[in-house]
């Protein structure tokens, strides 16, 4: 009789992905936070055949979040050396 229990995890293959989309957004986050633009692209570029809904959404809330950051930027060097 043969015993049907696996013997471990499953083998993995070119299409098994390594990170699920959660953990490419933990990736994401952790790699913005450490400004390693490298890993952000990364992390997307992994999530984005699995959950391009998602990693496009990261993406535009990136591009939201430097606009304003931009914009910021823009407001305070016109402030720059004005009286208070």
């Amino acid at each position: 009789m043969t015993d049907s229990t696996p013997a471990g995890p499953a083998p993995v293959t070119p299409s098994t992905p390594i990170f699920d989309a959660d953990t490419c957004e933990e990736i994401f986050l952790a790699a913005l936070d450490a400004g390693d633009f490298q890993g952000v692209v990364a992390a997307l570029t992994v999530m984005a055949p699995q959950d391009p809904h998602r990693a496009e959404m990261l993406l535009n809330t990136l591009r939201v979040g430097l606009a304003i950051a931009d914009e910021r930027q823009r407001a305070t060097a016109g402030t720059e050396g004005a009286p208070t």
